[in-house]
């Protein structure tokens, strides 16, 4: 596991819940690699997160036209990042902070 890997995992949840809804949507995450791989500004090199980057590039092709993708700056997400932390720390999850 790896943080790349967990982060792609959130944005295909995210993705798949969004695929259930009608007309047009923001998907906003604080991953600047998730953001910029899936919209073709950066590559997608090779790593433990690529099999999740083929599958979220493929969920995101089919809802490009009214799915937009937009980057929030970690330091503009700290409720969201609280919540996810405290999650986690719920479930026995230890966190490594580097």
């Amino acid at each position: 596991m790896s943080n790349n890997v967990a982060e792609y995992c959130g944005f295909i949840d995210a993705i798949l819940q969004v695929k259930q809804l009608d007309g047009p949507a923001i998907i906003r995450g604080d991953s600047n690699l998730v953001i910029n791989q899936l919209l073709g500004a950066w590559r997608a090199k090779a790593g433990l997160y690529l099999p999740y980057y083929m599958e979220a590039a493929t969920h995101f092709a089919t809802e490009r036209d009214r799915i937009t993708l937009e980057w929030i700056p970690r330091e503009e997400n700290e409720e969201c990042d609280a919540g996810t932390k405290a999650v986690l720390t719920e479930r026995g999850i230890p966190l490594r902070i580097r």
